[in-house]
């Protein structure tokens, strides 16, 4: 890992990062610190290669990625999702979410590290320009605050889970994050990979769960199953302490009703009585 060093030492460089280290072809990755941290935004170029772990400087979870930077392929260190950049030029700017930026001045710098900021209008990441004011082509110093505080007010490096306009809604997921309430939070999702969860994604888990108590409510145990199975073993059970003569089924398939031999003895003595009746006859 190589680190750009200036005043002496890289220590340094994050506190205090002069305006011509963000020069022409020097892109940095910025962190936001806190509305109320002085300064809020700290900036450093720090190469890397995938195979150390990047300064503490970009905080937990921080990344070694490969940006596209002025034409080229780039390793940099930057906090997770980290989209604020300090450039020299538009070439400066790493592309994200598949976005091209624009090196733009703030109205007032926040520290002499951040003299100008990348852009991403395509994506939003504009930092609410004023047209009506002469400063429309500047980036607001105090959007740039709010735009990187979440809607917990937590600080981030993240542009897609601030919130510009404060309305409790991401900006990731706010079809306008510079006017508050003006459309339903939720309704877009910007950013990529680095937008901020939806609502809708997080509720999939929920009818998932509730689809495993129909299963085994209906088709494992359900009422049917047992209805079924009771009904139908309840049935010959009945039968058999019944009065109706009892049916036996064997494997053969046939079927042999023990009703039927009662009828036997009532024939044969018939038989006999109209045997002895002609014997009479005849004797006489």
């Amino acid at each position: 890992m190589s680190l750009l060093r200036s005043f002496g030492g890289w220590a340094a460089l994050g506190i205090v990062l002069g305006a011509a280290s963000v020069a022409q072809g020097q892109t940095t990755a910025c962190v936001f610190r806190g509305a109320d941290s002085t300064p809020p935004i700290e900036c450093m170029r720090a190469e890397c290669d995938g195979t150390a772990a990047c300064p503490t400087f970009f905080g937990p979870g921080a990344t070694c990625d490969e940006l596209a930077i002025g034409g080229t392929e780039e390793m940099l260190c930057r906090a997770p999702c980290g989209t604020l950049f300090g450039c020299g030029e538009a070439s400066d700017c790493p592309r994200i979410a598949d976005s091209t930026g624009a090196c733009v001045p703030l109205d007032a710098p926040l520290s002499s590290a951040t003299p100008r900021v990348c852009v991403y209008p395509a994506v939003q990441v504009t930092y609410c320009p004023d047209p009506t004011t002469p400063a429309a082509d500047l980036v607001s110093g105090h959007f740039l605050k709010t735009c990187h505080t979440t809607p917990e007010s937590t600080p981030t490096s993240n542009y897609f889970l601030g919130d510009c306009d404060g309305d409790g809604c991401p900006n990731g997921a706010d079809m306008t994050p510079c006017v508050a309430g003006e459309d339903a939070c939720g309704v877009v999702s910007i950013g990529g990979d680095c937008a901020p969860p939806s609502e809708t994604d997080a509720g999939v888990a929920l009818p998932d769960g509730g689809n495993v108590q129909d299963d085994a409510g209906v088709s494992d145990a359900g009422a049917a199953d047992a209805g079924v199975t009771a009904e139908d073993d309840a049935g010959p059970s009945a039968m058999d302490g019944s009065t109706t003569p009892p049916v036996s089924f064997h494997g053969g398939g046939g079927c042999t009703c023990s009703a039927g031999s009662r009828a036997a003895p009532r024939a044969a003595l018939a038989l006999g009585m109209l045997a002895l009746l002609v014997l009479r006859r005849r004797r006489r």
